[in-house]
């Protein structure tokens, strides 16, 4: 019963990662004005959770879930490799090993067993890179989640992050915010089930207009969020 309670502290805002600072792009889609209204934060959402997470970022977080279960350590450098070659934009790239590493510390210290100190110790000896998405499914594997319950996790998170930093940017308000959340959870059951029953192959997280904003967005004189 205790496990679910693991589950709350991952996604609350209070753990120590600096997830908080980022709008995964959005922020650059609300500056070119693409994104300004509720309607069109859907559809970024909706997108961005079916290509960014569901055959990218949270794809990657199951199949790293599968092999640091069965102590594929290689396959987890393999992977946290291949997440670091396919995240074109510097300021994405960043951000994930930022938060990963962070992460990685925090659980390795917070619940400390011979697992979460097997992937600190391959973070900070650099035998592995420790992107954010690599490190949360091969962490979760050691915490008594399910893969299921990870990849919901994963997914639930991030959706949270880029409905608060719509607040922050003014394009919803808080009402409006819970009402984006509300309608995309079908959504995000959806591509969870979708991405269990996909492998390494099916990675093709390709989001071209994506990776050009987050370039500029490396390059805005003024921004709020760290992406």
């Amino acid at each position: 019963m205790k496990e679910i309670y693991r589950l709350f502290q991952l996604t609350d805002s209070l753990f120590p990662t600096g997830a908080f600072a980022c709008s995964h792009g959005l922020e650059a889609y609300t500056q070119e004005g693409i994104v300004h209204d509720a309607a069109t934060l859907s559809s970024f959402t909706t997108t961005s959770v079916r290509v960014a997470l569901g055959r990218g970022d949270g794809l990657f977080a199951s199949i790293s879930y599968s092999s640091s279960k069965k102590q594929g350590w290689d396959e987890i450098i393999h992977f946290d490799n291949m997440i670091h070659t396919m995240k074109l934009a510097k300021e994405s790239r960043d951000t994930s090993l930022k938060i990963g590493r962070r992460l990685t510390s925090t659980i390795s210290t917070v619940y400390p067993n011979h697992k979460t100190y097997k992937i600190a110790s391959m973070v900070k000896t650099k035998s592995t890179r420790g992107h954010h998405a690599v490190m949360f499914g091969a962490l979760s594997a050691h915490l008594n989640i399910s893969q299921k319950e990870c990849i919901q996790v994963f997914l639930y998170t991030w959706l949270s992050t880029v409905v608060s930093a719509a607040i922050r940017l003014r394009i919803i308000g808080p009402i409006e915010g819970q009402q984006q959340i509300t309608s995309q959870l079908p959504l995000l059951a959806e591509v969870s089930d979708s991405i269990l029953s996909r492998r390494a192959e099916d990675l093709a997280p390709s989001s071209p207009g994506l990776d050009i904003r987050l370039m500029a967005h490396e390059k805005s004189y003024s921004r709020l969020f760290i992406t």
